[in-house]
């Protein structure tokens, strides 16, 4: 009981501290809000206000960004935007309220990271001396109070390796089914996270093999992380879902010594698949605007085909067409002495 109260207490503590340093003028510092920052927030406030994103669509799962880079959308994950939603629903429309569910997160991190280091260290200083570091790391503060979520990955990332390290200590079958619930969920944190998650849940399995787990502990993880992970954007993200095959062939050759000579050859896309993997986006001629009112089309009102007829602007005939596929078939090769 005093060690559940000790933890509770410093866990509290370190929150503290950490909010007071991460929490405050989040309108002020950083100055300005940049571009991504923007067109989420915009986004949060659509789906706050009315349960749809700019583009009409009823609670998406990825929320499709008209950013002015390469004239093409961009997909973005749904966790920061929800928040930011969910931070609307109760504030108003601010640079700090936009701001406040990535440092929200940051403070958690400080704490998680409390709770790693006491499984891994086994002494309270060290765990504490962990959680201060991480709270001080400056990229990790700068990036607490941007609204973008380049570090949202981080929570999900920190509680899994809780729930493992734990695991590994009391081998509690919950813990398991935790740790790839939250891998699962996490996958929608960043766009990186789709390979991430992934890769955390194999070095799980490795944990497990080298611990000699049977059978069913594998089958306890499984749910955790298959009952959320979705990737497939063919309604979503509104291009279909794609595979693509890549080999690669290393042969080592021994000299002697420490001397070898490494030779490799790498395949991408093996079978050489042309799927498409982006649609224009701009349904008139490159430069021409349509007049639409800006709260309608927010509000998921607007209808932009009817405006563009009303207005007589020249349509691109290359609406929604594909604009870019997957690469072709390529080979490289690589020969690498060593010494």
């Amino acid at each position: 009981m005093k060690s559940r109260f000790r933890v509770l207490l410093v866990s509290t503590l370190l929150a503290l501290g950490a909010a007071a340093l991460y929490l405050p003028r989040l309108e002020d510092a950083p100055r300005y809000l940049v571009t991504d920052e923007v067109f989420s927030a915009l986004t949060a406030h659509s789906v706050a206000t009315t349960g749809r994103d700019p583009h009409g669509a009823f609670l998406p799962l990825y929320f499709q960004m008209d950013l002015p880079k390469g004239g093409r959308p961009m997909w973005f994950q749904p966790i920061l935007v929800y928040a930011m939603a969910t931070v609307l629903k109760v504030r108003p429309l601010s640079e700090g309220a936009i701001r406040l569910p990535m440092a929200i997160a940051g403070v958690a991190n400080v704490v998680l990271m409390y709770l790693v280091g006491r499984q891994l260290f086994g002494r309270e200083l060290f765990a504490i001396g962990a959680a201060v570091m991480l709270a001080l790391t400056p990229v990790h503060f700068m990036y607490s109070r941007y609204a973008m979520d380049f570090q949202a990955p981080l929570p999900f990332v920190l509680g899994w390796l809780l729930c493992v390290v734990t695991y590994m200590k009391t081998p509690n079958p919950r813990l398991l089914f935790a740790a790839g619930l939250v891998l699962g969920v996490g996958i929608y944190s960043y766009i990186a996270a789709v390979a991430l998650m992934p890769l955390y849940l194999l070095l799980t399995c490795i944990v497990l093999v080298l611990r000699g787990e049977r059978a069913s502990r594998y089958a306890i993880l499984a749910p955790g992380v298959g009952g959320v992970f979705y990737a497939g954007r063919s309604s979503d993200g509104r291009t279909p879902a794609l595979s693509q095959t890549d080999i690669s062939v290393q042969y080592v050759l021994g000299l002697g010594g420490h001397r070898r000579l490494t030779v490799g050859l790498n395949v991408l896309n093996l079978f050489n698949q042309a799927q498409g993997v982006s649609r224009y986006s701009l349904e008139t001629d490159q430069g021409v605007q349509v007049v639409v009112n800006e709260a309608d089309y927010y509000a998921g009102r607007a209808d932009v085909g009817a405006a563009i007829d009303q207005q007589h602007l020249p349509r691109d005939p290359r609406f929604l067409q594909y604009e870019y596929f997957q690469q072709p078939i390529r080979a490289r090769a690589m020969v690498r002495f060593g010494f």
